[in-house]
């Protein structure tokens, strides 16, 4: 569990990011025309759910409901809504209206459009991305074989050291994968792999899927996914300051679209993902003079979280240094760089140590490319790992 610093106070969330007080502010919500729409009709479904696979990481981990309910959705401009049947219409068509009322909000604030947003998406469901690159990662075994049209390089094949030969497929195939067109992905799979026999098990259209839970549980409210986000059905929960709320998970959303590659490792770590979500939302930050009571940079993962009730704050105030510092517009560019590098699973680099929490060490490469201080001066990750209270010091003064 985690909370979240709204900008009046505390909101406490959970996991990617959750729940709230019962009071809600919607007064800035835009009602937006939709209708129902049948799943068999228009073979739309919120899940690629083929033979018991269910894609928890890019769809959630809590929308069992959407993958069960394979009858019916609300579908608005923007917006897939998907949940149980039995919630009334009012729950999809406010749903719907959040979203589409801070979707461009929260693109705007990334500084990005809708366009934009949709072409690094693209049409292939992230798990199809995932299929290929297994299959691709497989002529390691078969060099001479092929997946479709995909035939492993020569010069890769004429790598006679294992670990080079290794580290190289695994580079390509990643490459590969994330980088492929997203019909090709899709025809590949269908035409190769008999468990896919229908378009719409690989297929995201150019839509925000929504799935609403019924959580009780307030500490659970939302979470953002590759696809959309999953929240609380309104009549199940509706906590205070929904604007900030649904953009922090939109943002999240983009982050995961930017950043991730085939793998679809989060490959930003904690202090940045939830940082940006909360500062960029408007949700707000501690002060600079607090800084000294939480060490955000320390927090790679989730578990290397030490509760508070201002962590979040905490995060939002780091990033709020590295904005400030080196823009928002550089900040937004930094994930989608950080996407096209491979973090090779095979390289010396890369650590295999569970118990030890750090960085994916593509982002600490780019990082230190990439990054200043207020001062203009080269930043890298360990400096600001180990001084960060120092340079939060001199900002504050």
């Amino acid at each position: 569990m985690y909370k979240l610093l709204s900008s009046i106070g505390l909101l406490g969330l959970l996991t990617a990011c959750g729940g709230g007080s019962d009071d809600s502010d919607v007064s800035s919500v835009t009602s937006v025309s939709g209708s129902f729409k049948q799943s068999a009709e228009t073979g739309v479904y919120y899940s690629p759910d083929i033979n018991g696979i269910y894609d928890y990481d890019n769809l959630g981990y809590y929308a069992s409901t959407c993958r069960e309910n394979r009858d019916s959705y609300y579908e608005t401009d923007n917006v897939y809504v998907f949940g149980n049947p039995e919630l009334s219409e009012s729950d999809y068509e406010t749903a719907a209206n959040w979203v589409e009322s801070y979707f461009q909000n929260a693109l705007n604030l990334m500084g990005l459009t809708a366009e934009e947003y949709f072409a690094e998406r693209t049409i292939a469901r992230q798990y199809a991305r995932e299929l290929l690159l297994a299959s691709l990662e497989s002529l390691r075994n078969t060099p001479w074989l092929t997946f479709g049209d995909y035939v492993l390089p020569d010069e890769i094949q004429a790598i006679s050291d294992s670990s080079d030969f290794n580290e190289a497929v695994y580079e390509w195939a990643v490459t590969q994968a994330t980088n492929a067109d997203a019909q090709d992905v899709i025809d590949t799979l269908i035409a190769n792999d008999p468990t896919f026999d229908v378009y719409s098990s690989l297929e995201l259209d150019n839509k925000l899927y929504v799935c609403l839970h019924e959580n009780t549980n307030s500490y659970y409210w939302g979470e953002g996914t590759y696809a959309g986000i999953v929240i609380a059905a309104p009549s199940v929960y509706t906590p205070s300051s929904i604007d900030e709320l649904i953009t922090h998970e939109l943002i999240h959303t983009i982050q995961k679209v930017f950043s991730q590659d085939a793998t679809t490792s989060l490959r930003l770590p904690r202090w940045w993902l939830e940082g940006q979500a909360t500062y960029v939302s408007g949700m707000g930050a501690v002060s600079k003079s607090e800084h000294d009571e939480y060490d955000p940079t320390l927090v790679v993962s989730n578990s290397d979280e030490v509760y508070s009730d201002d962590a979040y704050g905490h995060y939002a105030l780091a990033y709020q240094y590295l904005e400030e510092a080196n823009s928002r517009e550089t900040l937004v560019s930094f994930m989608s760089q950080l996407k096209s590098l491979v973090s090779n699973a095979y390289s010396e680099e890369y650590n295999n140590d569970l118990s030890i929490s750090v960085e994916d060490y593509q982002f600490i490469n780019l990082f230190n490319d990439t990054m200043v201080d207020m001062e203009g001066n080269a930043l890298t990750v360990e400096q600001w790992r180990n001084d960060y209270h120092s340079y939060m010091n001199d900002w504050n003064n």
